[in-house]
């Protein structure tokens, strides 16, 4: 019952859970584990190659720039990181239908948090690949 909402999680630093205090903290960066693991291997990996990208386009200080190419009305109204963000981040980079994306997320959690993964997890395998 303390999930951080998808959006939450894309939208806001991890500093903004200190403040919560510990367990916030934990929730957090145990969702952001979660949401690479989707990345990776949710909906048969099609969105491996986003991440991929998004990780290429921070090292090399294009995020902002990429996010303006997938929608210029948002560069239009002055692109910046806001509560706005997790949308643009979802459509540029992994799926054209942000709800879609956002409900495979829930659908990924919810097979991962399964009875029997707790091991899969602490071997460091993945959480919901069948054996």
């Amino acid at each position: 019952g303390n999930l951080v909402p998808l959006d939450d999680l894309l939208n806001m630093p991890p500093q903004a859970f200190v403040s919560r205090g510990e367990q916030a903290l934990l929730t957090y960066y145990a969702q952001v584990w979660l949401l690479v693991h989707y990345l990776v291997e949710g909906r048969d990996g099609e969105y491996r190659q986003g991440l991929c990208q998004l990780v290429r386009d921070a090292a090399y200080g294009r995020v902002a720039s990429r996010l303006y190419d997938a929608n210029k009305t948002a560069g239009r109204r002055g692109i910046r990181m806001s509560l706005e963000m997790a949308d643009a981040f979802i459509t540029a980079d992994f799926d054209q239908d942000a709800q879609r994306f956002k409900a495979g997320y829930s659908d990924f959690l919810g097979a991962v948090v399964a009875s029997g993964n707790g091991m899969d997890v602490w071997r460091g395998d993945s959480p919901v690949t069948a054996k």
